[in-house]
């Protein structure tokens, strides 16, 4: 597994995503690579990363990486597979916007960390989910809340978000269409 940047190798690494792929019956290998940014996964180090997942025994690669405002999904699919030379199957997957609206589609939790029902009705369409997150933590407490996106991604975990109640909000296909690969792979 392959994430663009620090929150997205946190959330591959998690216990929830651990079990989400055991409950798929998935086996996976323990190495999750940090791209360190979406510039990484459009170079010549994207094909290293495989490999090395591939010498660990992967016969299946995942990339989880952001849409920021790319054109289209499949222009973000495109420019990422052309820096692969590999012929392993490749699963890219891609949060519309950024990883962090997942978080917000997941009420429950979200309403856990800001303390108030912030979730947005359109988590996907916000510009800055990060932002719009810090933002509804900091109007419900009395001391400003300061976290890096890997530190809010360990919180979220940590209060129990999961990609299965982010996929049940309607308005985060993203959340589950990545679900519904998951679901595939573990039936092949």
């Amino acid at each position: 597994m392959i994430g663009e940047g620090e929150s997205e190798t946190v959330l591959l690494s998690s216990q929830m995503f651990r079990c989400l792929l055991s409950d798929k019956q998935i086996s996976f290998v323990s190495k999750v690579i940090n791209a360190g940014g979406k510039g990484n996964l459009l170079n010549n180090q994207l094909d290293g990363f495989i490999y090395q997942l591939i010498e660990k025994g992967a016969t299946h690669i995942l990339i989880l990486t952001d849409y920021d405002n790319a054109p289209c999904f499949t222009s973000i699919k495109e420019k990422v597979q052309s820096h692969i030379k590999s012929d392993i199957e490749i699963l890219i997957i891609i949060p519309k916007k950024e990883l962090e609206a997942w978080f917000i589609a997941c009420k429950e939790t979200m309403k856990l960390i800001t303390g108030t029902n912030s979730g947005s009705r359109n988590p996907e369409n916000i510009d800055n989910p990060f932002k719009y997150i810090m933002t509804a933590m900091n109007k419900s407490r009395q001391r400003k809340s300061t976290f890096s996106k890997p530190a809010l991604a360990k919180k979220f975990l940590d209060r129990g978000f999961t990609i299965t109640r982010a996929s049940e909000n309607k308005e985060c296909p993203s959340a589950a269409y990545f679900l519904k690969k998951i679901t595939a792979l573990g039936s092949t």
